[in-house]
């Protein structure tokens, strides 16, 4: 029955989908929600791994806000101060929001050497910091000869302390990035109902996915693994590598869903994604595992989302990540579109620089009720 609606539902995507660039539809609290609009972005605020976060965090607000989005589904919104900061600037617009505060209580010796660490921070900040290359395009080029000096403990304590890398090599570190900080943030005009956040099981960063109740939609917002080719997995998990730990957490998203019936929204970065024309595929046997189970995405041409023409993420080759797909849904028009993706200016260190408002874009989907 499952695969039948949603079979029913690629067929009436497929005759009543709006054009990609049409405007004006959205939900309006207090309207009804026959026309309902959502927004998945990974806003890269990722302090010492996606350059310039400091100075494209205040741009964000006003940038959303201008989506005229009902629902936002944000990713790496990972430190306290930046979510309080979106929380109070976008509280007039979106009076409802979501949020989980987990924490690394864990605590571990020094992982690096010193020398090696010093060099690496140094080519950091003369190749890549200065171009807003990132710290992962930046240990794969141009200082991939320093990163290879390093062991897999200390690539992975750095991994997860960007925003003070020498806390591996002087005094110790956490082994979650910044403190243990999920990243996910749920944004709302219209009211947040049984809200709950559901842990999975990884290394490195916090992961785990909100679910919500958002008018008659169950909603689930999560950033699931990425594949961290750069990063070493450790032998002594229950997983072989990040592709495993990715898919293990497929598994997780129906027990996070509970037993609400009714069409369910999956959206965030999924960090994994089929080929498609300019698109190279990304773990596709995860995406596949995600049609298998009943999901569908009915976007008319997929498009990048992590893009070589983006200065912060140095994409080679694109790749789809990006995601918003439906299961058990009703008929209903729907129109993607991708967002942010335009050019910004910032200023820092004395220098104007021409980047984007993050290493990601977005993805806005509008939906009508037929």
């Amino acid at each position: 029955m499952r695969r039948f609606l949603a079979l029913v539902l690629v067929l009436v995507l497929a005759g009543c989908g709006l054009a990609e660039d049409e405007a004006g539809l959205r939900g309006v609290a207090g309207q009804g929600t026959d026309r309902l609009s959502i927004l998945t972005y990974n806003t890269g605020l990722a302090h010492g791994a996606v350059a310039l976060a400091a100075e494209r965090r205040p741009l964000l607000a006003p940038a959303l806000r201008a989506s005229k989005a009902d629902v936002l589904c944000l990713q790496e919104v990972w430190t306290d101060e930046d979510y309080e900061a979106l929380r109070g600037e976008l509280a007039a617009d979106y009076p409802y929001a979501f949020r989980e505060r987990t924490e690394d209580d864990s605590w571990r010796k020094i992982q690096c050497n010193p020398w090696h660490v010093y060099w690496l921070d140094r080519c950091f900040k003369q190749s890549c910091t200065p171009k807003g290359i990132s710290a992962e395009e930046c240990v794969a080029s141009p200082c991939a000869a320093e990163y290879a000096k390093l062991s897999d403990n200390c690539k992975r304590c750095l991994a997860a302390n960007t925003a003070s890398p020498s806390s591996c090599a002087i005094w110790g570190a956490k082994a979650f990035v910044s403190d243990g900080r999920n990243g996910l943030a749920l944004f709302s005009r219209l009211p947040i109902e049984e809200a709950r956040y559901a842990p999975f099981d990884t290394i490195l960063v916090k992961r785990g996915v909100l679910t919500a109740r958002i008018a008659d939609l169950t909603v689930q917002c999560t950033h699931l693994t990425s594949n961290l080719g750069s990063v070493p997995y450790p032998d002594d998990r229950p997983f072989a590598g990040w592709t495993e730990e990715q898919a293990a957490q497929l598994a997780n998203l129906d027990r996070a869903a509970g037993s609400q019936p009714g069409c369910r929204v999956l959206l965030g970065d999924l960090n994994t994604g089929p080929s498609a024309a300019g698109v190279s595929g990304e773990l596709e046997e995860n995406y596949a595992a995600l049609l298998g189970a009943g999901f569908v995405e009915p976007i008319p041409a997929p498009r990048c989302t992590w893009c070589a023409d983006n200065p912060l993420a140095n994409a080679k080759p694109p790749l789809w990540l990006d995601h918003v797909m439906f299961r058990d849904c009703p008929a209903m028009s729907v129109a993607y579109k991708r967002v942010f993706d335009a050019p910004i200016q910032v200023s820092a260190d004395d220098a104007t620089h021409t980047t984007r408002l993050s290493d990601h874009y977005g993805l806005q989907v509008e939906l009508a009720r037929d």
